[in-house]
């Protein structure tokens, strides 16, 4: 077992003991911005909002949906759900506009299907969803600074909750018909966490960076939810960081010597193309590349 990681421990006395780490997140948001805040910070921040659900009465046995591009507010929202044992549903948005009528359908087609306690979504799509009394839509953005607020008092939060509470309800791919929501309970994912560190010999002292989606549960799970709950340092992009701009994968990988890193072959593919002809690219700390759900492609 990697030093720093508890197998033995459940999802939120990882969270909490990562919260005390000196690891980072650097987000790269869908428009380029860089912010860089510390473990700590995110944590903090993610007590207030498990304090907040559970003031409305929202746990274990309750869900919320969260339709935001990658940034920092979408990762507290998810932390703070599950230190509430609240059941997490990201919702999947088009890297381009032309896909977003088609994406907004389906998220509210998952909203009626899951009848989540409260739909969390950024400025740009909060006005987008049916707010009703039974599920209000909220902005994600006023929601982290307006809401949370050190007047939440977190005394009295369990370090666990029973096994078989959800924690994630991710709806399929839907490329064959329309998105059905699959279940993964608290034990599963804390399982799957363990032995994907287990798997890469992960600890904190490791840097990861991604660009994948977090609707997605390679995602989700693997490049937010294991590093988060270890404390390593996170460099988290939105998807179109790399659709618009393939080589900053790498560029960042060499700017802030990562170790581990993933990506489906055919962006291995894409990226190396970026760099024919020579780079000053520095990838001697990177041990692990992992490949997602495709061949191996060893020319790439």
């Amino acid at each position: 077992m990697p030093p720093g990681f508890d197998r033995s421990s459940t999802l939120n006395g990882r969270l909490r003991k990562a919260g005390a780490s000196n690891g980072r997140i650097t987000i790269i948001d869908n428009v380029g911005s860089l912010s860089s805040h510390s473990w700590a910070e995110v944590h903090e921040k993610a007590e207030m909002g498990a304090a907040w659900f559970s003031s409305r009465e929202i746990g274990p046995g309750n869900s919320i949906v969260i339709v935001a591009p990658t940034c920092l507010d979408l990762v507290i929202a998810i932390r703070s759900a599950w230190l509430a044992g609240v059941a997490v549903t990201v919702g999947s948005l088009p890297t381009r506009m032309a896909g977003l009528s088609s994406s907004l359908h389906r998220i509210q087609n998952l909203i009626s299907f899951t009848k989540p306690s409260v739909v969390l979504a950024s400025p740009a799509y909060a006005n987008s969803f049916s707010s009703t009394p039974d599920i209000p839509t909220l902005d994600l953005a006023k929601w982290v600074s307006e809401e949370l607020t050190a007047l939440w008092d977190r005394t009295g939060d369990p370090d666990s909750f029973d096994a078989d509470v959800l924690a994630i309800i991710q709806p399929t791919s839907g490329t064959t018909g329309e998105p059905k929501p699959v279940c993964v309970p608290r034990r599963c994912l804390e399982t799957n966490m363990a032995a994907i560190a287990d798997s890469l010999a992960a600890d904190e002292d490791d840097v990861w960076v991604s660009w994948l989606p977090l609707y997605h549960d390679m995602g989700l799970i693997g490049l937010l939810g294991v590093p988060m709950t270890l404390g390593s340092n996170l460099v988290l992009a939105d998807p179109t960081v790399f659709s618009s701009q393939p080589r900053r994968w790498m560029e960042l990988c060499s700017d802030y010597r990562a170790t581990i890193t993933c990506g489906p072959s055919s962006t291995y593919g894409i990226a190396s193309m970026m760099f024919n002809g020579g780079s000053d690219l520095n990838l001697s700390a990177l041990r692990i590349a992992i490949n997602g759900a495709e061949q191996i492609n060893v020319q790439t």
